[in-house]
């Protein structure tokens, strides 16, 4: 197993070596354990002496780099992260004045203080100026696909009933049952007429249900499917809830 920190210039001498493969989940390069496979990694770093141990030769070529940024100003190759989400960009890097500014010319782009990494807006060419900026310093370049947007709780009001099918005998028994019960209760004759006709609207509507089988997302479709788009008042509505809340 080799396992070094991210370098473009290693990586690609690693990938000569027939079988190797990258452990995302370890973050390091396994290499077969055949002969071939170790003469072939000693040609590419020679010095190497213990096939259990990581190469050091590898090894020293990375602690030689922050040494090379230190003394030349130049950023180390592969210490850039981009994931890409949707519509936004997130790119995760150290500090450098001069990447800051680069990432200050788009236009929106900001800095996010609780993920500690930039955000730059994915449209245009975005995308591809980062890349084309970065570089060899990209480690890893990520798509994530943007999560489905929450379904609305309410019913499609675009959608409109426009016909209401016939009320089933059951239903226009039901209907009777409820005006005599508000008869008992002396509601008077103009409200028991209202709510009578406004539930029998309902129970049109929910066909081929029964009053019994009614739900809450009967009554928000009835809302918003067939009193939104006929434009009836507030106060209908209410009259319409306030008999199902009747007989619930």
């Amino acid at each position: 197993m080799l396992q070094f920190p991210f370098d473009n210039a290693i990586a690609t001498l690693v990938r000569q070596i027939e079988g190797a493969t990258w452990s995302q989940t370890r973050k390091a390069w396994h290499i077969p354990d055949t002969k071939e496979a170790y003469e072939k990694l000693l040609s590419l770093f020679p010095g190497t002496e213990d096939p259990g141990m990581h190469a050091r030769p590898v090894q020293d070529a990375v602690q030689s780099a922050p040494a090379r940024e230190a003394t030349t100003g130049k950023p180390v190759a592969g210490n850039v992260d981009i994931l890409v989400i949707g519509r936004q960009i997130q790119v995760r890097l150290p500090k450098n004045e001069a990447d800051i500014q680069f990432l200050l010319s788009f236009k929106y782009a900001r800095w996010n203080r609780d993920g500690f990494y930039w955000i730059v807006p994915n449209y245009g060419s975005n995308l591809e100026m980062l890349e084309n900026y970065f570089n060899t310093r990209i480690s890893e370049l990520d798509f994530v696909k943007e999560p489905a947007p929450k379904p609305s709780p309410y019913p499609d009001e675009t959608y409109s009933i426009t016909e209401l099918a016939p009320m089933s005998a059951e239903s226009l028994a039901e209907v009777n049952r409820f005006g005599k019960w508000m008869e008992h209760k002396r509601y008077s004759p103009s409200s028991i007429e209202t709510y009578t006709q406004v539930i029998s609207v309902f129970l049109r509507f929910i066909v081929p249900k029964t009053s019994a089988e009614a739900t809450n997302d009967d009554m928000q479709r009835f809302v918003y499917q067939y009193m939104i788009p006929r434009r009836l008042s507030y106060s209908y509505q209410n009259q319409a809830v306030n008999p199902v809340g009747f007989k619930k």
